[in-house]
């Protein structure tokens, strides 16, 4: 199971916030990366929108990075953002300055990837809450280099379970509400929002056959997936169906990236979910290894 795989994993902390840091730095770069040449065309002066129309659309009070463009006024100016963006990510990946770097990142993310919601989609958002996490929980405090200068001493096991578990929290809410509204509809009883997203062709990118799948399979898949959403949060209470409710949905996630091509998307999720639930795969990789408990007063 791909759940119980994590177990082999070669992490020495027994916590989640290293790799929370590592791939929240790394999803950030890989963002910025992906767009290559579209970057100018979508997030700068050189556009095919007009950024006062897009800034019409804005849901936030943060500027948009082309009236920031329009501001500055230099020609160096998106060779500069390349190299401020990717500077950030490498300091918060090895931990330097965190709370500091963490908190420019995100405003910097903010400012270029969710400012305009028309060129936003799910990645981008939890991107967001990756360094919102980054900066709010003592990343600082696992393996970074603040730490080592500062001899700074790891983060107690109560402060540990409590950011664990307001994401673990954060997740169920997201996933609950989310497959409650898919739920709503009949698309995904029949099965039809399967076929939808396996045949469109800005979906299905790998352009995979799917024609021969029989019609009660997809109806099933569909249900699937609202069982594992909408009981996401049971994880919460039921410490033994945390192995088969995460493993389901990292495989869920992986068919994303496969057959959909939202690789991004589903790394995104997977990193979050992994660190949510770290603690338990984490008791199983080390039998002397207690998994925090709260502190009752």
């Amino acid at each position: 199971m791909i759940f119980s795989s994590f177990k082999k994993l070669p992490f020495r902390q027994p916590d989640f916030l290293f790799p929370l840091r590592i791939g929240t730095a790394g999803l950030a770069c890989l963002a910025y990366y992906a767009l290559g040449d579209d970057f100018k065309l979508l997030y700068t002066l050189d556009g095919p929108v007009d950024y006062m129309l897009l800034d019409i659309k804005k849901d936030t009070l943060l500027p948009g990075i082309q009236t920031i463009e329009k501001a500055i006024d230099s020609k160096h100016f998106y060779q500069g953002l390349s190299l401020t963006y990717y500077s950030l990510a490498g300091l918060l990946a090895i931990g330097f300055a965190t709370p500091l770097v963490a908190c420019i990142l995100l405003l910097l993310h903010a400012c270029i990837f969710t400012a305009v919601p028309s060129f936003s989609y799910g990645f981008d958002y939890f991107c967001q809450i990756g360094l919102f996490y980054c900066l709010l929980f003592p990343t600082y405090r696992s393996d970074s280099v603040d730490k080592y200068l500062w001899k700074l001493i790891p983060a107690s096991t109560l402060t540990l379970y409590r950011c664990q578990r307001i994401l673990q929290i954060h997740l169920s809410i997201v996933y609950f509400f989310n497959g409650l509204n898919k739920a709503f509809g009949s698309s995904w009883w029949n099965g039809r929002a399967l076929w939808k997203a396996l045949h469109l062709p800005y979906f299905n990118i790998s352009q995979w056959d799917v024609g021969f799948l029989p019609h009660w399979l997809l109806s099933a898949g569909g249900i699937l997936v609202l069982l594992l959403e909408i009981a996401y949060p049971l994880n919460l209470l039921f410490r033994h169906l945390q192995g088969p409710f995460i493993g389901g949905i990292i495989i869920l996630h992986l068919l994303i990236s496969i057959f959909l091509g939202l690789s991004l998307f589903s790394l995104a999720m997977i990193l979050l979910n992994y660190c949510a639930w770290f603690h338990q795969t984490r008791k199983q990789m080390n039998p002397n290894y207690q998994s925090p408990k709260v502190c009752r007063e």
